[in-house]
């Protein structure tokens, strides 16, 4: 899976920009604010229909102009595909190869983009959304269908909240809670499935990361709930049936995979608790790469690799791991950064060089 050529018109600080590649790496230099995340946050947006930083249309779309678009020209598996995005402010249309109306779930079958940013470090601390909407999009990537059973999930949680807000009959609020628990149930399966899948690959590479590294050898894990049989139809039914009454003094659904929090562990400890900002980042960086591996025994394809300044937050040790791990990478890399010299010292070869300045691209 590769991108050989991308252009962005009217998006966010690009008036018309194109980049074309035939290497492995790209590495997208230059001062902050000047455009380079930006970049990245086009390719992710292909595969995921959604920014990592934007929560609007409108934040996409360059000052004074109607609408941003992306066009891409992508080669799997020895055929090429070309995609377009348009944006205005209140949707997004994709075309793929001539064909209109395609939606989310038939791209990510085209480009699967894996972000690292340093934000994500964050997640270990942040909100439980953040840590479930982290499982989510890996899950998305290997089963799209993964987002239309949140789509219909989320619709019904809509209409159950809107009937405890109006007090409606007893009946009525049975049988949604009924539809609930059959969505629910089928999302905490799949959250299950793909993180038993995941664990063992995901502590295997994070004692590979910390191998030289006496204090930060603790066992890790990754629990998407406590509980047995979480993910049954049974148990969440259970679950609403024991919140019933607190629901309908607070007027919102209180149980549900909506509300279920992710446990990272190190030594049976919750990591956000009582792991280092070192152990914190090598988890994420445990937790990505394994994503990686298991996107390409999945499809036997390498996904897209999106490193926003991730290389910056790592320390010496932790950043040499990742690039003698790219250099066995065999899919496409981007890699933004403020240091143009980021890879000297190391054994790369087919690199590509852009400087970005004030929403201009330029190759080196």
């Amino acid at each position: 899976m590769y991108l050989r050529r991308l252009t962005l018109r009217n998006y966010r600080n690009f008036i018309e920009q194109t980049y074309i590649t035939n290497a492995n790496i790209s590495v997208i230099y230059g001062r902050n604010a000047q455009g380079k995340t930006n970049l990245l946050e086009s390719i992710y947006l292909l595969g995921n229909y959604k920014s990592f930083r934007a929560q609007r249309n409108s934040e996409l779309i360059r000052n004074n102009t109607a609408k941003a678009e992306i066009h891409a020209l992508i080669a799997t598996g020895g055929v090429e595909h070309h995609i377009t995005m348009s944006i205005d402010r209140d949707s997004k249309n994709i075309t793929v190869d001539g064909k209109k109306s395609i939606t989310p779930e038939k791209i990510s079958g085209l480009l699967r983009p894996v972000l690292f940013s340093p934000e994500e470090i964050g997640i270990i601390n942040g909100p439980p959304a953040e840590r479930r909407a982290l499982i989510d999009r890996a899950i998305f990537h290997t089963n799209p269908e993964f987002l239309i059973l949140a789509r219909k999930f989320n619709r019904v949680l809509r209409q159950r909240n809107k009937i405890l807000r109006t007090d409606a009959q007893a009946q009525e609020l049975k049988i949604w809670s009924e539809y609930l628990v059959q969505y629910g149930a089928a999302i905490r399966d799949e959250r299950k499935k793909y993180v038993t899948r995941l664990v063992p690959r995901l502590k295997k590479i994070y004692q590979q990361i910390v191998c030289d590294r006496p204090d930060e050898r603790e066992n890790i894990d990754l629990i998407i709930n406590e509980g047995d049989d979480i993910h049954s139809a049974n148990q969440l039914r259970d679950e609403l049936d024991r919140v019933l009454e607190r629901e309908k003094i607070h007027k919102t659904t209180l149980a549900g995979p909506q509300r279920d929090d992710p446990l990272f562990k190190i030594d049976g400890r919750l990591l956000r608790q009582f792991g280092s900002q070192g152990q914190k980042k090598s988890y994420i960086l445990a937790f990505k790469i394994a994503q990686i591996e298991d996107l390409e025994k999945q499809f036997g394809v390498p996904p897209l690799l999106l490193l926003d300044d991730f290389a910056g937050e790592l320390d010496f040790g932790r950043r040499q791991f990742l690039f003698e791990y790219l250099c066995q990478h065999r899919g496409q890399v981007f890699i933004t950064t403020t240091d143009k010299n980021i890879l000297s010292n190391t054994i790369f070869h087919d690199v590509d060089y852009y400087c970005v300045d004030q929403g201009i691209l330029s190759r080196d």
